[in-house]
């Protein structure tokens, strides 16, 4: 049965609840992996060093969490300062010129 939008019989799986098989296919690798490290070591380094690398960084994408994209404190956005008026501007440069000269 395809899901019907506005059914009230199930909402679903649980916000923040874990996937039952994506747990199990993930349980599974882990052991697939285990079991076979040591040929895994044995294959990567008879592979060419640019080959060996780019399989490295595949893997990696699977395993290393992503990075996120955090502002810089000292990074400031960019402001449109069409909308002012020259008043607007003029008070704005006193302000600055007030702290600056601080």
């Amino acid at each position: 049965m395809p899901f019907e939008i506005n059914n009230k019989k199930s909402k679903g799986r649980p916000k923040n609840s874990s996937n039952k098989i994506t747990s199990e296919i993930r349980r599974h690798y882990q052991t697939l992996i285990s079991d076979n490290l040591e040929q895994l070591k044995i294959d990567l380094k008879s592979l060419e060093p640019l080959a060996r690398l780019k399989i490295i960084i595949e893997l990696s994408k699977l395993v290393l969490p992503r990075p996120i994209d955090i502002q810089d404190e000292n990074e400031q956005e960019n402001v449109d300062l069409s909308a002012l008026t020259t008043d607007d501007l003029r008070t704005i440069v006193k302000i600055f010129d007030k702290y600056e000269n601080e």
